[in-house]
């Protein structure tokens, strides 16, 4: 089983789904963090400059599942694996290739699947 991502890994899967921030003297704010489609994402808090959205289910599948179409996303708990019993397990598809992730949540699973594809393209 996989943990928590670090701050890193979840900043990697923010920019890869096209999440900047803009570069300022000062912290910025959330209006001056844009989603890819230019979209304003929060009201005025301050941020530190790797400060990116919260990772789950909703912006998951609102910022990165949207780059992965068309495909279909599965979740299965598992009960076969030792190793992964109790634990929810993540795949899809994507380009002919099967990507997945294992977590304690359908988050984390989501998560490492979609960054399973991440490291793969960077490869």
């Amino acid at each position: 089983m996989k943990e928590r991502p670090t701050k890193e890994q979840v900043a990697r899967l923010w920019k890869w789904c096209g999440f900047i921030v803009k570069p300022d003297e000062q912290y910025p704010t959330w209006e001056e963090l844009f989603a890819p489609t230019g979209e304003r994402i929060m009201g005025s808090k301050k941020i530190t400059p790797d400060l990116f959205p919260e990772i789950d289910l909703n912006n998951l599948f609102k910022w990165a599942a949207p780059k992965l179409e068309p495909i279909q996303i599965h979740f299965k708990r598992q009960t076969a694996y030792p190793e992964h019993i109790g634990e929810i397990n993540c795949w899809f598809y994507y380009q002919e290739k099967q990507y997945a992730g294992w977590g304690t949540t359908p988050t984390l699973a989501l998560f490492w699947a979609i960054y399973d594809l991440i490291e793969f393209k960077s490869d």
